[in-house]
């Protein structure tokens, strides 16, 4: 089969849905992403805790976070994507949802402790200790505004088999379009009734991403061909929506309603971001030192997102009044980068450690041990 044949037949396999046998090659995009979306996450909060009154640093600031506002999008995409690629290796249902809450929620609750501690106890915040109100904050994800994404991550790692039962059920051609119905329909009962319901916690204002992630992940060879055939016309998508997105949010600063459409803007947005640069960074050549670098920063990824903010509150602490922006904003980006990755770096070697020790000849294995590094499997060499 010529090389234009197979793209067309990859392109109608993934408008089918058809699922395309397991990808052999290592996959070192994925992992490069999800560091990407790290690095956007940290930079958008340094960014809006160096902004200061109104000048040209500020407006590129401002406009420069903006454009990479995909980050709880782009992980839903991923973590979808990366569940259909592992569902390949016949992991159990239970076992794959235990080892997903085994890695999200205990440090969701030691991050939350954390933050709640620091508020009570500093004289800038001093709020007031209540363990009920400790509570509420944990089960609404609101102490520290990203925090809010380990709930919905949560609700999708529940509801993910019977996601992926429909998905199977319904092509790509129109289970994508009706999620981003659904999901559109969920963003405007959040904008007509906000106190009703939290909708922006809630699993239906986000469908659009793990749904497309779903779709992505089981036909991956052809999403693949249909991201490199089309890269001209996703950029195209990506850059107008980015562009109208900036702008709307630009003009909202200044009190100017955003029309109705913004939400289908958003959504395109917010989409076509995350498909962009997987596709970008899929077509980098990795050598074995980025490798290892990149598979390093992976497994911090998680730890220097939750704990980032707390790495800015401390070092905002330390500034005098009347710091120059510019020196804001160099100290707060290395206090917010270095310490958080360092942390997750060494509680993932700490943890693989512990891994070696327990699976050391004349050990039992444990019998998680072939899950517990769930998210890590797509970017190894399957033989």
């Amino acid at each position: 089969m010529s090389a234009a044949s197979k793209t067309v037949a990859d392109i109608k396999e993934g408008v089918s849905g058809r699922e395309n046998p397991a990808p052999k090659a290592r996959l070192p995009e994925i992992s490069a992403l999800e560091v990407c979306l790290c690095l956007f996450a940290i930079y958008i909060h340094v960014a809006a805790n160096t902004v200061s009154g109104r000048t040209l640093f500020t407006d590129a600031l401002f406009i420069s976070k903006t454009l990479v506002r995909y980050v709880v999008q782009g992980f839903i995409f991923i973590a979808a994507l990366k569940y259909e690629l592992s569902r390949r290796r016949e992991v159990s249902y239970p076992r794959y949802l235990l080892t997903r809450l085994r890695r999200v929620l205990p440090q969701y609750f030691l991050w939350n402790a954390v933050y709640y501690i620091f508020f009570v106890f500093n004289d800038r915040y001093r709020l007031p200790f209540s363990l009920v109100d400790f509570a509420a904050y944990v089960l609404r994800g609101d102490l520290v505004a990203h925090l809010y994404f380990v709930l919905i991550i949560t609700q999708f790692y529940v509801l993910a088999p019977a996601i992926r039962s429909l998905t199977r059920k319904i092509p790509a051609a129109a289970g994508i379009p009706a999620a981003a119905a659904l999901t559109l329909g969920a963003v405007w009962l959040g904008g007509r009734f906000p106190s009703a319901l939290m909708w922006d916690r809630v699993f239906v204002s986000y469908l659009i991403y793990w749904v497309a992630g779903t779709y992505a992940g089981r036909c991956y060879d052809s999403f693949r061909a249909l991201s490199r055939r089309f890269m001209p016309w996703l950029s195209a998508v990506f850059v107008f929506s980015a562009v109208a997105h900036l702008i709307i949010s630009f003009r909202a600063n200044t009190g100017v309603p955003a029309p109705a459409i913004f939400p289908v803007i958003e959504l395109a947005f917010k989409l076509s971001g995350p498909v962009w640069l997987l596709e970008a960074l899929s077509r980098l050549r990795y050598s074995a030192k980025t490798l290892k670098i990149v598979q390093t920063l992976h497994g911090a990824v998680y730890t220097a997102y939750l704990s980032h903010p707390f790495a800015l509150f401390l070092t905002q602490l330390c500034f005098p009044p009347g710091t120059v922006m510019l020196t804001r904003f160099f100290w707060l980006t290395v206090a917010g980068t270095i310490p958080p990755f360092a942390l997750g770096a060494a509680l993932t070697a700490a943890k693989n450690a512990l891994k070696k020790l327990k699976n050391k000849p004349g050990a039992a294995a444990s019998p998680e041990a072939a899950t517990d590094a769930l998210p890590e499997m797509i970017t190894k060499r399957r033989d």
